[in-house]
């Protein structure tokens, strides 16, 4: 099997846990192979082919795009999607009930999410007029985020500007374009790339003094001021179940593929005593941590 995702991170450990918990060990009854992009979308395809070459039974994937690649490649060999920005849009599931083909796994998708961060920050900075959206101009569903976010972005009377991040390289330009035109807070969309940049991004954040909500909680840690989303430790958790599935039998097309249950708000509080902001107790009560 292969995991297209950094031993480091929060979320493999989390899989390696959920297979653990399942009686797999890496090394005596599975074996797992693992490919990184490092948020360079540029190289799936190389490490793809890398991986198809060594005839695993399973893949498992991170993001959107390395699922539409992964199906482009091969019909049979069945996929696991931990976590991706609406599947079903970009056609790796037929549907969430029944995927069909050879893909299953969970989706980031939920039409109240944006609507809900901009809801957050807002209550947090009051009176927000504009807001700066880092974005991956690349990615399949892109479209449809930008959409979610005009119409909630508009019902709340903020006014957006979008800045696209069409590679790593592109960042501290992109970040320096954000930063000129005086947004009073920033806001992220969901993308691989966009979250292993995660560091940088909120370490930006901080210089510049800018309030900003993220989608997962890497941003916080790296000095970000909050963060409300899925919970992609909970995802690659539940990731391992579908690969037990499928091990014992189990076809992808007929799993069905889930959606989000459990979502978490992370709060920096150091971030917000540095901004002159308070975190309401409405807002602290909701929180799932708080950073000091």
């Amino acid at each position: 099997m292969t995991l297209a995702v950094s031993q480091s991170s929060h979320m493999f450990k989390a899989f390696i846990t959920g297979l653990r918990e399942l009686g797999y060990e890496h090394g005596k009854n599975i074996v797992l192979e693992f490919r990184y992009a490092e948020g360079q979308p540029d190289r799936l395809p190389e490490l793809l082919n890398e991986v198809l070459a060594q005839n695993v039974d399973i893949i498992v994937v991170e993001s959107i795009a390395a699922a539409i690649l992964a199906k482009k490649a091969s019909q049979t060999i069945p996929i696991v999607v931990a976590i991706a920005s609406d599947p079903v849009g970009a056609g790796v599931f037929a549907s969430f009930a029944r995927p069909g083909g050879n893909a299953t796994g969970l989706s980031l998708q939920s039409e109240e999410i944006t609507a809900k961060r901009i809801q957050l920050i807002t209550d947090v900075v009051p009176g927000v007029a504009s807001m700066a959206v880092l974005y991956n101009p690349n990615r399949a569903t892109i479209e449809t985020n930008i959409k979610e976010t005009e119409v909630a972005a508009r019902k709340m009377g903020v006014q957006v500007r979008f800045i696209p991040v069409e590679t790593p390289d592109n960042l501290p330009m992109a970040l320096e374009q954000m930063a000129s035109g005086w947004p009073e807070v920033v806001m992220t969309l969901p993308d691989g790339m966009l979250l292993s940049l995660a560091k940088p991004i909120g370490a930006f954040t901080v210089n510049r003094r800018l309030p900003g909500i993220f989608p997962e909680r890497d941003f916080v840690e790296a000095g970000g001021l909050m963060a409300y989303g899925p919970s992609l430790v909970a995802h690659f958790h539940r990731a391992a179940a579908y690969v037990d599935k499928i091990l014992k039998g189990a076809k992808p097309a007929d799993l069905p593929a889930e959606q989000p249950t459990r979502f978490e708000l992370v709060l920096n509080l150091k971030a917000a005593k540095s901004l002159g902001l308070t975190f309401s107790s409405s807002i602290t009560i909701l929180a799932d941590e708080i950073i000091e």
